[in-house]
């Protein structure tokens, strides 16, 4: 957009112009883009600070809010936060609710928070919505220790579905390509009896999400 000399300028010399622009926040969304795809490639503080600022360039855009919040449930325990995950995956759900991805990392974050109703009620929204079966191992594995968590142990059934969904995710993901974050989670879940499961979490922000490299 070109705006007209102001009078002032004109009296003083040569008329200057005022070139401000208006892409619609194209650029910033393609500065938010560059961030996201630096912080898919990196770990713990640093891959949350570049989705931190993904964020802030491009705040309504719901795969990167999932992906941080599944960073912020699932990470180190420098960088954990299951309020904080909790918030954005409410956030993807709401920019696009369609995405079983999406629920499931909000069933996740919910159960970090210890909202374990709330958690099963989005778990099996993502199943729902899965129609593949590409995130059904996760989502048992988080229902088996919500359902645990309340008490809810009718011979070990949750704990043999989460013990299939190990050993059905060891045969898709061998243990040696990707790091143990949902093993951490497990290891340090009380109330489940079936012992520490050896999970590996797929690449990118959170389980399950084939079509966005989660």
């Amino acid at each position: 957009m070109l705006r007209s000399p102001t009078p002032a300028a004109s009296a003083a010399g040569p008329p200057a112009l005022e070139v401000t622009l208006d892409d619609g926040g194209r650029f910033n969304k393609e500065l938010a883009l560059n961030l996201w795809r630096r912080a898919t490639s990196r770990s713990g503080s640093a891959a949350r600070d570049l989705f931190q600022q993904a964020l802030r360039l491009d705040p309504g855009n719901p795969q990167m809010h999932n992906q941080l919040a599944w960073l912020l449930a699932t990470g180190t325990p420098e960088i954990r936060d299951a309020g904080a995950a909790v918030s954005h995956a409410r956030q993807a759900v709401a920019g696009d609710g369609k995405q079983h991805q999406y629920h499931n990392t909000l069933g996740a974050s919910l159960y970090r928070l210890e909202h374990f109703d709330e958690a099963i009620v989005e778990l099996n929204r993502s199943r729902e919505l899965d129609s593949r079966g590409v995130a059904t191992v996760y989502d048992q594995i988080f229902l088996a220790l919500s359902h645990a968590r309340l008490g809810h142990r009718e011979d070990g059934v949750f704990s043999l579905r989460a013990r299939r969904a190990e050993s059905r995710l060891a045969r898709k993901q061998p243990q040696t390509a990707r790091p143990q974050r949902i093993g951490d989670i497990l290891r340090r879940s009380p109330g489940f009896g079936a012992g520490p499961l050896n999970i590996s979490q797929p690449t990118g922000s959170a389980i399950g999400q084939a079509t966005t490299s989660q």
